[in-house]
């Protein structure tokens, strides 16, 4: 979505985010926050000219004036963060309070993307390593990509035009 011409020019974006407050699970709430800026975010309408002709600093682009005349960019590979954290008595919690964060032996972040998949996954305690049998693992992996999932139809579908929203229940 951000290339303007192939191999040679693209759209640099720059998502700066503030925390005023921190109650806990901020790396689920940045994540949320910067995919749906992406998702609400524009770019001006442009056309490649004399493609063949490229100069030192790539080919001419003519970038359209008119505000109306843009396109939005695809957000359906970005993918938002579920936490989850494991207190000691091997009791796990999603969406954690800074309270709960404090009190959990672990807490693991897992990046999943629309269609419910595993991106990314680390763990915030990087001094710690948690033991759990594979099924309980496979249990919480389960857990956060449905939970990652419902979550973006849901934002996704908050998004959409008006004929077009439906409700998504988050749970199984």
């Amino acid at each position: 979505d951000l290339c303007v011409s192939e191999g040679s020019l693209v759209w640099h974006l720059n998502l700066d985010c503030v925390v005023i407050s921190d109650d806990g699970s901020l790396l689920d709430c940045v994540a949320m926050a910067c995919r749906c800026c992406l998702r609400d975010a524009t770019i001006p309408g442009h056309e490649v000219l004399e493609q063949q002709e490229v100069g030192p600093s790539g080919p001419e682009v003519r970038v359209e004036e008119d505000p109306n005349l843009h396109r939005t960019l695809s957000c359906g590979r970005v993918p938002t963060y579920v936490s989850v954290g494991v207190l000691e008595q091997g009791q796990w919690v999603f969406d954690l309070s800074a309270a709960e964060e404090l009190r959990c032996r672990s807490v693991m972040h897992f990046g999943v993307d629309p269609s419910g998949s595993i991106r990314s996954a680390c763990t915030s305690n990087a001094n710690t390593c948690v033991s759990h049998s594979s099924g309980t693992m496979a249990d919480v992996v389960e857990a956060a990509c449905l939970a990652g999932r419902a979550l973006l139809e849901q934002v996704d579908a908050s998004n959409a035009p008006e004929g077009e929203r439906r409700v998504v229940h988050l749970g199984k």
